[in-house]
């Protein structure tokens, strides 16, 4: 991390993140391929567009450094990045056999 202004000398200053949680990709959405877009017929294979994503609970931590030795540990904030679900389209129009 780099701050602007005098000059710290042998402080130093740096981000630790830490994760805390996992959190599960949830079931799939099944999403209706109105537009045909990936998938026609309700007798297709359903197409995945997105696999999706784990989420994670994560905090944050700022470390001040003097000397090579860490002198302070001060947590600023926790995020939470929310799992995604995978994207799965099928089709609707049934198949007309002549």
């Amino acid at each position: 991390m780099r701050i602007y202004g005098p000059d710290l000398g042998n402080v130093r200053y740096g981000l630790e993140a830490v994760p805390l949680q996992t959190i599960p990709i949830p079931e799939p959405e099944r999403i209706r391929d109105t537009k045909g877009e990936y998938v026609i017929y309700e007798d297709e294979q359903p197409v995945t567009v997105s696999k999706g994503n784990e989420g994670y609970r994560v905090e944050t931590y700022l470390n001040k450094v003097v000397d090579g030795v860490q002198v302070e540990h001060t947590r600023l904030y926790t995020d939470v990045y929310p799992a995604r679900a995978p994207k799965v389209y099928y089709g609707v129009t049934p198949r007309i056999y002549e």
